[in-house]
């Protein structure tokens, strides 16, 4: 039986497969991890873009109230309902509104914006090589 087999196959021509075949399978297989790999890199930075909107959205409400709080609002609304005295006392009143800055909260905002706004732009970068590269 085994023999049977043996003449069978051995009058087969073998097949060898064409010049460059096997780079184009190993440049295929690099492409198609490559491509794995920025799906997985679009899901994270999906949720960073996610998160730091939330965080966005917590730090404007903190900066905000921090506004409120320190009563640099009213200080800032003499400009439009006495602007004369403003403007007589400009350097006393700049001296007061920076007093009167919630600095730490308007750190926290421009942290939150600038990640919110890092995390687009990786997410952008990665969608458009998804979205330009055919396979």
């Amino acid at each position: 039986m085994t023999q049977d087999y043996q003449k069978l196959f051995h009058y087969l021509r073998s097949v060898s497969p064409r010049e460059g075949f096997a780079d184009e399978v190993i440049l295929r297989l690099h492409s198609k991890r490559r491509i794995l790999a920025i799906r997985q890199r679009i899901a994270i930075f999906g949720v960073a873009v996610s998160l730091s909107a939330v965080a966005l959205v917590y730090a404007a409400k903190l900066f905000i109230s921090g506004i409120y709080q320190t009563g640099f609002a009213q200080f800032f609304s003499l400009v439009f309902s006495d602007f004369g005295t403003v403007v007589l006392s400009w350097q006393s009143f700049a001296m007061t509104l920076l007093e009167s800055l919630p600095i730490l909260q308007l750190v926290a905002l421009f942290v939150s914006v600038l990640l919110f706004l890092e995390f687009i732009r990786l997410l952008a970068r990665d969608v458009r090589f998804i979205s330009q590269s055919t396979i």
